[in-house]
């Protein structure tokens, strides 16, 4: 398949990627050394062992084709790029080679991405790097992309659309019996905490982030993330100096963690 990982030269034609999750760890190394050994003999079968660490602070993209759009994600791109001394590239992930996916994580020092579990891909990220997950409006459902970035040494950040009219949400995954409350006041209580609605009304919203807010969330992640400060020649910061871009409340305040 044009698809398949194993096209890129540097594979080796016996490459299994079976024998990766299938591989011998003790029990005493612990969960997250073993993680660690399969991770680094993944990178090792794919070749990119060797690829050297970033040099730049560069935002990666989540770029949702089939749903959950950034529907000015153009706009937020070109605004990264003119105000910001960043690399910025667009993740399609859905479309992307493991290989293709994996080197472009390595190379990711802010992982930027919508609610979902391309998040989750934070885990592949160059440790000290940050991931930033922007909530859609109403959403009271956070996943667990925070703990599991923190337990693969990534900061996290998060954002949340505060502006209703910049949300295209889709009513049709709501029934009669959920409409007959009314969509204003379906849309002032906000989410459940998880259930049905959570996964089918409330997290397939196509969001436009205003810019100044995007840029304000950006710039903290590199304030706050070891290796984006350390990138862009900043000291490295006090363990009472992490700061955590909440949700609730203006899309960019900041409290410690």
């Amino acid at each position: 398949s044009d698809q398949c990982w194993r096209r890129h030269t540097n594979v080796p034609a016996d490459a299994c990627m079976c024998e990766v999750a299938q591989q011998e760890v003790s029990r005493a190394e612990g969960l997250r050394q073993k993680d660690a050994g399969a991770f680094a003999l993944a990178l090792d079968r794919l070749g990119l062992a060797a690829q050297p660490p970033p040099s730049a602070v560069r935002v990666g993209v989540i770029s949702r084709r089939r749903k959950r759009f950034v529907l000015n994600e153009a706009e937020l791109v070109v605004a990264m790029l003119e105000n910001m001394n960043v690399e910025v590239q667009l993740l399609p992930l859905e479309s992307m080679t493991l290989y293709e996916q994996l080197a472009a994580l390595r190379a990711t020092t802010i992982l930027v991405g919508i609610h979902g579990s391309g998040l989750n891909n934070a885990i592949f990220l160059p440790k000290g790097a940050c991931v930033v997950q922007l909530l859609p409006f109403g959403l009271n459902y956070r996943g667990a992309f925070q703990q599991n970035a923190v337990k693969a040494g990534v900061d996290y950040k998060e954002w949340q659309l505060a502006d209703k009219t910049r949300a295209v949400f889709h009513w049709e995954f709501l029934g009669e019996k959920e409409l007959a409350r009314g969509k204003d006041a379906i849309l002032a209580k906000g989410s459940p905490k998880g259930g049905e609605l959570v996964y089918t009304f409330w997290i397939n919203q196509d969001l436009v982030v205003p810019v100044d807010e995007a840029i304000a969330v950006l710039r903290d992640a590199i304030a706050t993330s070891p290796l984006n400060r350390a990138l862009t020649g900043l000291p490295p910061r006090g363990p009472r100096d992490r700061d955590v871009v909440v949700a609730k409340g203006p899309p960019t305040r900041l409290r410690g963690a």
